[in-house]
């Protein structure tokens, strides 16, 4: 698991869509729907950054089964892909910051407290080498990271 979806995006970066394996995909309904519409959406950055919208935002989701599942290494190679486009970038930014908010920023974000294994998340995005490809965007956008 932890490395599927992550090579099965690469392949439909690289060709034509294999079929997505839905045994591998998480059983949480929130977390499969989202790796779902990332697959859908994974060749249009506008369609992408509206996928991205939609992240489940309880830690828990985020802890059991989507980090584990390889959503840092999703996320990078997605705004490795489409950090040219405004509208990805910003979503795909604004994924990071969610996973890596802890308790008093989720507050700011519409998201449920509960801040569960930051340290994990956090982990996970800089061992997918998130920090080029987030400085890159950043810099090319003039943003901040915590869109």
């Amino acid at each position: 698991g932890s490395k599927y979806l992550a090579r099965y995006l690469n392949a439909v970066s690289a060709a034509s869509a294999p079929r997505l394996e839905e045994d591998r995909l998480p059983e949480n309904l929130e977390a499969r729907a989202f790796f779902r519409a990332l697959a859908a959406a994974w060749s249009d950055a506008a369609t992408l950054a509206a996928a991205a919208q939609n992240m489940p935002k309880d830690s828990e989701i985020m802890d059991e089964h989507m980090i584990p599942y390889g959503l840092a290494d999703i996320l990078v190679t997605a705004l490795t892909k489409h950090g040219a486009h405004l509208g990805a970038s910003k979503a795909l930014l604004r994924c990071f910051a969610q996973l890596t908010a802890f308790w008093f920023d989720r507050q700011f974000m519409d998201m449920p407290e509960e801040d569960g294994d930051v340290g994990l998340r956090v982990d996970a995005i800089i061992a997918a080498g998130a920090a080029q490809p987030v400085r890159k965007a950043t810099k090319a956008h003039n943003t901040n990271a915590d869109v």
